[in-house]
Order: structure tokens, then C-alpha cells, then sequence
């Protein structure tokens, strides 16, 4: 059987995944722990299935930090599948190529197209985007999705069998299906794995990253050619 599609309304693109159009005759009752990135890419689909959804975010607001990101066709073709695409793409850079240089000299070792290249060949585009516009984005559909968010619920236990999850305040919040998405120091993943939960490790290696105004680089003559194009470049 062919795989069904679906075109973008905001940019005319066949993306090739079927739209989430239909509600699950089955409702549950879903506590998703956490209001991350992932949580709420985890919230919004079933949401639009028809699933009664909760997050719990210990975090007494939503905020979300870092820097930007670069986002792939794989990614980015779920996200158009739920509706996100023309919010994302308002507070997205989509750069016309990867350029790899020589660290020495910058001369140019290879060339990628990006813009047009990426949707054409793969349904979506490739593009830059900040963490906080991304988190932006799904907090609005997973709302929109009639998603309830919780801030202030820090969960301390987790019972597999019932299951349900109990709150720092003492509540016991009981649910079909509970899911875990409560980042890099998760104490679902301790909890669950126990001594066997490593958690992070260090691996003697830095990455400074930082943000720059696009007109400081242009008024530097010696970094306005790097914004003369919206590329990526590498050395």
C-alpha cells in the first residue's frame, strides 16, 4: 500500500506523513512528566488524538534556555505533520548551504545545499532555530491541543503498578500511562534503573557556544563576509 501524504498549507510541500486527523477510540488518561522540548512534542499528537493529557513541570515557570539549534528534514516533518509549520518558520534562519573550510586558511573543502535542496529532495527543510522560539512553538499547540500544563509539580515517586506519580506537595496523581521525558539529571531514570543509572558523564571536552548580533558582525570587516549569505560555515 502507497504511504499516504500530506501537503503544507504554509509552504505548498508535500511532506509524505499522514496528518493526525483521527481521534483514538481508546481515551486515556496520560501524565507526561516534564514540559520539555520532548515533552511536548510527546504531548501534542496524543492530544490531537483524542488522549486526556497532563504535564507536570517541576519548574515553578516555563522557561528554556541555551542557544540555537540546527534542525533536520526527519525532525521537522513531525512538527509540520501536527500544524507547527508556519509558527516555526517565522523564527527560523534557513541557511542556503554548509560550507567546510580550512582551518588555516578558510579556503573551501566542500559545499552542501541546503535551501532549496533539503525540501525538495526530502519533504522539509533544513533550518536554525533558538531553543526558546522551538519551546514557544509547542507550548502554543500543545494549549491550543487542550493540553493541561502543571508547573510547580515536582514529582518524588513514581508506582509502576497503579501507575501514578506522587508530588512534592503529597498528591498522588493516578493515570492510564505515565511517561517520562524530565531531562539529562531524569529521576524517572534513577528511580527506575537504580545503581544501574549513570547519568551524564564527563568527557574532558568543552563547547563554548555563544549568540551575536548580525550587525556587529557586519560593521567588523573582518566577520562581515561570514553574514554577507545565510550559510553555515565550518572550519
Amino acid at each position: 500500500m502507497a504511504q499516504p501524504s500530506i501537503v503544507d498549507s504554509g509552504t505548498g510541500t508535500n511532506i509524505g506523513i499522514p496528518k493526525i486527523n483521527s481521534a483514538s477510540s481508546l481515551k486515556l488518561d496520560i501524565a507526561i512528566v516534564g514540559a520539555g522540548i520532548a515533552s511536548l512534542s510527546a504531548a501534542i499528537p496524543l492530544a490531537q488524538k483524542g488522549h486526556y493529557i497532563t504535564v507536570y513541570e517541576s519548574a515553578p515557570e516555563l522557561s528554556e534556555i541555551g542557544a540555537g539549534v540546527q534542525m533536520t528534514p526527519n525532525a521537522i516533518r513531525l512538527w509540520y505533520s501536527w500544524g507547527l509549520g508556519p509558527d516555526l518558520l517565522k523564527n527560523a534562519a534557513l541557511p542556503t548551504g554548509l560550507n567546510v573550510r580550512r582551518w588555516r586558511d578558510g579556503e573551501m573543502l566542500s559545499y552542501t545545499g541546503l535551501t532549496p535542496d533539503f525540501e525538495q529532495k526530502f519533504g522539509a527543510p533544513y533550518f536554525v532555530i533558538h531553543r526558546a522560539h522551538i519551546h514557544g512553538v509547542l507550548y502554543e499547540h500543545a494549549l491550543k491541543a487542550g493540553v493541561r500544563v502543571q508547573v510547580g509539580c515536582r514529582v518524588i515517586d513514581y508506582d509502576y503498578d497503579a501507575p501514578c506519580v506522587t508530588l512534592a506537595q503529597g498528591e498522588r496523581i493516578q493515570a492510564d500511562l505515565v511517561v517520562a521525558v524530565d531531562g539529562i539529571n531524569s529521576f524517572a531514570r534513577s528511580h527506575f534503573m537504580g545503581s544501574e543509572a549513570s547519568g551524564p558523564r564527563r568527557v574532558s571536552t568543552a563547547a563554548y557556544r555563544l549568540i551575536v548580533e548580525v550587525e556587529d558582525l557586519k560593521a567588523d570587516p573582518t566577520t562581515a563576509w561570514i553574514v554577507s549569505s545565510p550559510n553555515l560555515d565550518i572550519w
